[in-house]
Parts: C-alpha cells; structure tokens; sequence
C-alpha cells in the first residue's frame, strides 16, 4: 500500500498545470466578437422578416373584416369617414375584439392597427415625423358625405373593377398630427412604400395581400386603365 501511494503521489506530481496566456485570451475574444458581428445581422434581419411576415397577417385581417361588415352591411364596404366623425376604424373595432380604439402612437394594445416595425420618432411616439404610424385604409373606398357625395358615396363590393388590382389596406401613416385625436383614421393617409426595407405591405379588395416594393408601387399607381383611372388605388 505505501508503494502505491508514492506512486499515485508521483503521477500527481508530474501532472501539468496549463492556463490560458493574455494573448489566448485576447485571440478567443477576438473571435467570439467576429461571431457576433457576422450573426447579429442575420439575426436583426430574421426579426424584421418576422415582423414584415407578421404586418402582411394584420393588413389581410383588415381586408377579411372589411368583407364581414359588407356582410352585414348590404354588401357595402365600410366607409374612409362616417358623417359625425365616426370612421372605418371606429367600425372595425368591435369586429376585432375591442369596444374602444385607442389613440394611434400613444397607446398599442390594439394590435391589429398598426404594424409591427412601427418607428419610434423623437418624441417617443410611434410615427413618421410628427404623424402616427399606423395601418391605413384606402379613401377611395367612402370618405364622408355631403362635401362631394357625386364622388364620394358607399361603395358596393361588385363595384370594384380589378379587385386583385385595387389596394384596400397597406403601411401608412395618418396626414394629422397627435394632438388631432381621432383624426389619424378619419382625415387622408399616406402609404409608407419603403416601410419594411423599401418595401411596403398591402391587402387588396380580392382578399389578399403581399409586399410590394416602393418602385413597382409607384408603377402600379401608374398602369391605368379607363379613362383617368388607377386601379391600384381607385376601385372603379
């Protein structure tokens, strides 16, 4: 027994002891920093993939909502603005699950109205500029009566020329400030064509909806038909 006992204490002993040197360390560093950098990107661009994927889910919900209340409206899609001040998304709120809607930049707890790559300005609000970020319905679907009512007045869903043409819903931002209340769904929208890295998503009055790059955006705008028409954003 003591013999084995020298001889375990000898191999003991004789064990080396390594330990990482500075420059080791500093090279593991080094290379763990490279890792980052190469995958922080990929994983930035699987989150904004993610959410563009998510954005395009909320703008065909809207356009699905939009053909239930012409269900229950005389096939009659719900009108931009409603006389008294109501609007399409004062309409749209109790089909989605809420008795209220909440201010636009301020409050998102309603998350069917906005999309989720919403920026953040300097004021901490959701928005461009000054204006609140949100998803926008197409005017010239109804917009409110009595001011023009030869050429605004509710429009019936077999009245839509080229439905897989003519966009309902898409990323917009509200032409009126913060301190104009309700008016972010009431007054004009604007189409946020470069929302999701210089693309932007849109549901069409056929049901459905895809991402369209701001260039061919501006295309479509274009492609008329008719007599001075855009069936991208006009639907007869």
């Amino acid at each position: 027994m003591p013999k084995l006992m020298k001889q375990f204490e000898v191999q003991r002993t004789n064990r080396k002891h390594h330990a990482f040197t500075l420059i080791e360390l500093l090279v593991v560093i080094s290379i763990i920093a490279l890792l980052i950098s190469i995958l922080l990107p990929a994983l930035g661009s699987a989150r904004e993939a993610a959410r563009k994927i998510e954005c395009m889910s909320r703008v065909r919900t809207l356009s699905f909502t939009n053909y239930t209340y012409a269900q229950d409206y005389n096939d009659h899609w719900v009108n931009y603005q409603i006389s008294g001040g109501a609007s399409w998304g004062t309409q749209f709120a109790t089909y989605l699950g809420t008795t209220s809607l909440l201010i636009p930049g301020k409050s998102w707890s309603q998350a069917w109205h906005y999309c989720p790559s919403q920026q953040t300005n300097a004021n901490g609000y959701n928005g461009v500029l000054n204006y609140p970020d949100y998803l926008a319905y197409n005017q010239y679907f109804g917009w409110h009566h009595g001011t023009h009512p030869e050429e605004y007045t509710w429009v019936k869903v077999n009245q839509v020329v080229t439905p897989v043409k003519t966009t309902m819903f898409a990323d917009g931002y509200a032409r009126n400030s913060y301190s104009q209340n309700n008016y972010y769904y009431r007054h004009f929208s604007f189409i946020q064509e470069d929302k999701h890295k210089g693309a932007a998503n849109y549901a069409f009055a056929d049901g459905h909806a895809q991402t369209i790059d701001g260039v061919t955006a501006v295309e479509l705008n274009n492609d008329t038909y008719g007599s001075g028409q855009f069936p991208f954003i006009k639907p007869f």
